[in-house]
């Protein structure tokens, strides 16, 4: 409740724009009846927002979807005082979680394509993604105690409010597991931090390091120099969601399709009139550039329903059925689909026409993996 009226406080303070009248817009489509003949992607969408807005389920539901799920995932140890570790594997969890919620902590596994040859998809295997940035963790300054006090009292309160939904929230043993585990895992995601390079500082050529799962495991095994408390819990803790929109008009994607045009033309012109390219090397720099992909703004599907309708019956795996009266739900379905979906094109070839970004971001790149211009 409080997170809306924050969010609603902050549009009415917004000037009048486009932007704004926009996102109003899109609020009225989305809270409309499902009609029969809309595309099922259309439908799963109105579903999926009108379960988000809908404060009164979100009141009956209280914490409980969430305890199911913690229970479901082996518990959380901080509202668990009597947690057996025993029963606890840590390579299966790690598993688990980033097929089902995206997690990407301690380490990261992502399908992309090989940076040698862009037409196969492999594996990549990395460090962990922290929950905060490096300099909040370490070392240690005003700024990163600023933010280590900040986070312990937001985890504190998270577990508070959970001991509260099992009615445990006046047992000292119940409080005072919790606030050790609080402390416990923050000095152990500092340790994390520690460890974990900023990317910035790699060199993606050293980084290629191409390998068979059989020789992977030959050098590597699971560790077991960590208490296992605080690997479930920095696991399960930190899977967060992350949200941003976009707009734009004919107008502006008119425009910008002229720039990108034009920056384009301009890059031949200087290739030409360089004097220090050879003839074969420029030979290949102009097929290049020649060849690459304008991906600006949003494809034809976007406002095209049967395009869009086509698109989405290709998925492997389809999309989840969604319900109006669990938003909790269908964002743990959507979620896994969205692994799932990512991890299948690991067999699938690397394709350059699709979109290397979603409508709601705001970005312009050059996509190297397929010499693309993408602009959203």
């Amino acid at each position: 409740m409080e997170l809306k009226q924050c969010a609603v406080s902050l549009l009415e303070h917004l000037p009048p724009n486009t932007c704004t009248s926009s996102l109003c817009h899109k609020a009225g489509l989305l809270e409309k009846n499902l009609q029969e003949d809309e595309p099922h992607v259309i439908k799963v969408t109105k579903t999926v927002y009108q379960a988000c807005v809908n404060e009164s389920q979100w009141e009956a539901a209280g914490a409980m979807p969430l305890l199911i799920l913690l229970k479901r995932e082996g518990g959380l140890p901080m509202i668990e005082p009597d947690w057996n570790e025993e029963k606890f594997n840590v390579m299966k969890m790690l598993s688990r979680m980033r097929r089902t919620l995206a997690n990407e902590h301690l380490i990261s596994v992502t399908v992309q394509p090989d940076s040698k040859n862009t037409s196969n998809n492999v594996i990549n295997i990395n460090q962990g993604r922290l929950t905060l940035r490096r300099e909040y963790y370490t070392p240690d300054t005003p700024l990163s105690r600023y933010h280590k006090a900040t986070h312990i009292s937001l985890m504190k309160q998270a577990g508070e409010f959970l001991l509260k939904a099992q009615k445990q929230e006046q047992n000292v043993t119940f409080l005072n597991n919790l606030y050790r585990d609080v402390e416990d895992l923050w000095e152990f995601s500092v340790k994390v931090a520690e460890i974990t390079e900023l990317m910035e500082h790699f060199d993606p050529w050293q980084l290629y390091n191409p390998t068979t799962v059989k020789e992977l495991q030959a050098h590597t095994d699971a560790t077991n120099s960590t208490f296992k408390i605080m690997i479930i819990s920095i696991i399960i803790m930190n899977s967060q969601p992350y949200v941003c929109f976009q707009i734009s008009g004919k107008e502006k994607l008119k425009n910008t399709l002229q720039m990108v045009e034009d920056v384009t033309a301009a890059f031949r012109d200087m290739l030409v009139e360089a004097s220090w390219i050879d003839p074969a090397t420029l030979k290949e720099a102009l097929h290049k550039l020649d060849e690459m992909q304008h991906l600006v703004a949003f494809p034809p599907l976007a406002i095209i329903d049967d395009l869009l309708e086509e698109y989405h019956q290709g998925f492997m795996p389809q999309i989840p059925e969604v319900k109006k009266n669990d938003h909790f739900g269908n964002m743990l379905a959507l979620t896994a689909w969205q692994c799932h979906r990512t991890l299948h094109e690991l067999t699938s070839p690397e394709s350059r026409d699709s979109w290397p970004r979603g409508p709601l971001e705001i970005n312009a790149f050059y996509s190297a993996f397929t010499n693309a211009i993408g602009k959203s």
